[in-house]
């Protein structure tokens, strides 16, 4: 890829167009061969930026001009940007064996957590999601106030939305 300044912005081409224009005139016929002329007309590569795609995203073009060369500049993602790259839902065998392989949480251990609680509706409808939910939904708040309460962290939980996707 190569770029140039064209009108006080940058213009990125995949490759040297045919035909030359420079303020609404064209130049030179068979442009992309008169490779005498690329650098002189403001021609650079542009260099990829490279750079973690989980963490980051590509910005904007600009030139380096210590180094003579178009790149782009290389933004951190926002929260909300990481936020929503997390799968929203797991199937119950995915939710669970992320449960079990990254923290050995069983049945045998949310049952017993089960057991601590006090009779009522909440108790009732926790046990409830538990054994009859088909999908585990990870924004879901009775999820998110249970996981701390059998040891999972809020960051954990995400995570296991996150290996657990694709099993």
């Amino acid at each position: 890829m190569i770029a140039r300044y064209e009108d006080e912005k940058i213009k990125t081409y995949n490759d040297f167009p045919n035909t030359l224009i420079i303020n609404g005139k064209s130049h030179v016929l068979n442009y992309k061969k008169a490779t005498h002329r690329h650098y002189a007309d403001g021609f650079r590569d542009v260099v990829k930026a490279i750079f973690n795609t989980e963490t980051h995203k590509r910005g904007e073009v600009y030139f380096d001009e210590v180094n003579d060369y178009f790149s782009y500049h290389v933004i951190e993602l926002t929260i909300q940007e990481l936020d929503s790259r997390i799968p929203s839902q797991l199937s119950k065998i995915q939710f669970k064996t992320g449960l079990l392989i990254n923290h050995g949480i069983t049945n045998v251990v949310v049952q017993a957590f089960f057991n601590t609680l006090n009779e009522g509706i909440e108790k009732e409808t926790l046990i409830l999601g538990w054994n009859e939910s088909t999908v585990f939904d990870r924004k879901d708040q009775n999820l998110r106030n249970f996981a701390p309460e059998i040891g999972i962290s809020l960051e954990q939980l995400d995570q296991i939305f996150i290996d657990y996707y694709e099993i």
